[in-house]
């Protein structure tokens, strides 16, 4: 059974002791790891589900970085984390809408008229300005 050290604990503590988000990591770091060793696509959906916010950045960094990605792979992600968006180019992002239909339209950022690199994509997001945010109420 698989055991983690944490700064200031003195004991090891079980997989099984562990918090949902350190269990999701445990679980794809595997496909992640080889994938950024060998190439490929990997395709993960709702891969912010339970794994700590600081972490993303973190994963997405492996894969922008040729030292950790020497053979170009590939990760397409859904989540729904929108703080996200603050480390993706404008041509790496998606949003799905659901249509009055019922529908899921995908169209990305690079369609929309206007946006340009050095927009604040998050903030913009939240606002509404490239759909996709859901209509509560």
């Amino acid at each position: 059974m698989p055991y983690f050290r944490h700064y200031g604990l003195n004991n090891e503590l079980a997989v099984l002791a562990e918090s949902q988000g350190t269990l999701k990591f445990f679980t794809i770091f595997p496909y992640i790891n080889f994938l950024l060793e060998s190439g490929g696509l990997l395709v993960l959906d709702e891969i912010d589900n339970d794994i700590h916010p600081a972490l993303m950045p973190e994963i997405l960094r492996w894969f922008h970085d040729e030292r950790t990605n020497p053979h170009h792979a590939q990760l397409i992600m859904a989540c729904h984390n929108a703080s996200i968006l603050e480390h993706l180019e404008k041509e790496e992002i998606y949003f799905t809408e659901k249509s009055s239909d019922g529908k899921t339209e995908i169209y990305g950022l690079k369609e929309i008229a206007g946006v340009r690199r050095v927009d604040n994509f998050y903030k913009k997001y939240l606002g509404g300005v490239f759909g996709a945010v859901p209509n509560i109420g």
